[in-house]
């Protein structure tokens, strides 16, 4: 009688064990990182693996096409409205969020004075500081935003009556390089296509 009883308890702990089991094995494969995928938190540095950062996606539409980093993710687009026609989303996160949105605008002129966004900076110059880069034979202005900590910048780029933004806000545990080196990419790799 006792070792009936002794099986019957020994059954259902065996069950409860083996489901234990199955549970740590599951999470712990979900824990492990696929080969290639760039590793987060005290194990990472961006700005020490090249391949984290120049690892190159395509993308485009009927007015421009540029290449990105792999890493970033889509975002869902968001509705918009004219004078916008298209718009490319995606984030990363680290110690905060990256968050990269590029806009497409077609306005009735060539001037950036026709840009709200543009215009808004260029009236706040103890917050936006602005610079002029070449890229592509193109100038571009760069406004950086000094009222927020770790990266805050946006492009404005011009062709014909379109007009693009490209903006890049976010932090790292590396230091501002990573967000520097993917903000210099997308700039060097655009081309308009209208």
């Amino acid at each position: 009688m006792i070792k009936r009883k002794s099986i019957k308890l020994i059954f259902p702990i065996l069950i409860i064990l083996a489901i234990i089991l199955i549970v740590i094995w599951i999470i712990l494969k979900n824990n492990s990182m696929p080969i290639g995928t760039p590793v987060k938190q005290n194990n990472f540095s961006a700005i020490n693996n090249p391949g984290f950062i120049f690892s190159l996606k395509n993308s485009s539409d009927q007015y421009v096409s540029f290449k990105y980093p792999k890493f970033l993710k889509v975002v869902s687009n968001y509705k918009f409205y004219p004078p916008v026609v298209d718009e490319f989303n995606y984030s990363y996160l680290d110690i905060e969020s990256w968050d990269l949105s590029i806009s497409i605008y077609h306005f009735g002129s060539s001037s950036l004075q026709d840009n709200n966004a543009y215009q808004f900076r260029l009236e706040n110059p103890s917050i936006y500081v602005p610079s002029t880069e070449v890229v592509n034979e193109q100038n571009v202005v760069i406004f950086s935003d000094q009222s927020m900590g770790g990266f805050n910048k946006i492009a404005f780029l011009v062709n014909g009556t379109y007009q693009a933004t490209i903006s890049l806000t976010g932090d790292d545990q590396s230091g501002q390089a990573p967000l520097q080196k993917t903000f210099d990419l997308i700039l060097s790799n655009w081309h308009w296509k209208v």
